[in-house]
């Protein structure tokens, strides 16, 4: 169960991130978007799916191609909201040029994230993966990855040692984490971590589920449990975390 602060940081962004779009309905003058005629246009299926905010894992949005463009839907609250291609990987909404979405590629040439009012970024949910069930040889490679993982933030976290935890960084964070939040940001995130818990420890009682990229942590001051999540690419690199109490 998150506790009610946790609970309140998480309703506090949605809040804002949703007060944001209200203010660009209701004080954006309308004004006619200029279309070029020969523009090409992108394929809107390559935008579709589900986008986590950074770092906060539980605020996810659902991108969907539309008749004209892309629909956006608030998965904590439903609202949507239509849009038009601006240029290639950028849309704005159909009546309020304020609100934009940038669309960004991964090395490989896939949609990973997306930047909404300039500011908010959005990593995509397993990009390029396809729906079909592991098998059970994938699971456990899957598990055994999580475990080292894991094991490797415990130590990085532990040892509050910028060195330690930059090295934690460039071994198992992929490169578009890393450009999209800083390494300074993270690094100052860990140590914060640090300050808060004394330090942590895996809870054997409850194992790692694979599925979720789910660990159950305590911290050594207090014996809080609390909850990491880790999104994985399929090079096995970190892409996305969040934090839950």
């Amino acid at each position: 169960m998150k506790s009610s602060s946790s609970l309140r940081i998480q309703l506090n962004y949605a809040f804002s991130f949703t007060l944001a779009i209200i203010l660009v309905l209701l004080f954006t003058p309308n004004r006619l978007m200029a279309q070029s005629t020969n523009q090409n246009t992108t394929d809107l299926k390559q935008f579709a799916g589900t986008y986590q905010l950074l770092g906060k894992q539980d605020l996810a949005l659902q991108i969907s191609p539309a008749a004209n463009g892309l629909t956006l839907k608030e998965m904590w609250s439903n609202r949507e909201i239509n849009f038009k291609q601006n240029a290639g990987l950028s849309f704005v909404a159909e009546e309020h040029p304020d609100f934009t979405l940038d669309f960004a590629r991964d090395a490989g040439g896939t949609i990973h994230q997306v930047t909404a009012f300039k500011r908010d970024i959005w990593i995509r949910s397993n990009p390029g993966n396809s729906e079909k069930q592991r098998t059970a040889a994938e699971t456990t490679r899957l598990n055994l990855a999580y475990q080292k993982i894991f094991l490797a933030f415990q130590e990085a976290i532990n040892t509050n040692a910028t060195d330690q935890i930059q090295n934690f960084m460039k071994t198992y964070l992929d490169e578009s984490l890393l450009s999209a939040a800083t390494m300074e940001g993270l690094i100052a995130k860990a140590k914060e971590m640090y300050q808060n818990t004394g330090g942590i420890t895996l809870d054997p009682t409850k194992p790692i589920n694979p599925e979720t990229g789910t660990a159950t942590f305590k911290s050594k001051k207090q014996g809080i449990p609390f909850q990491m999540n880790f999104t994985l690419n399929t090079a096995g690199k970190i892409t996305n975390f969040g934090m839950q109490e």
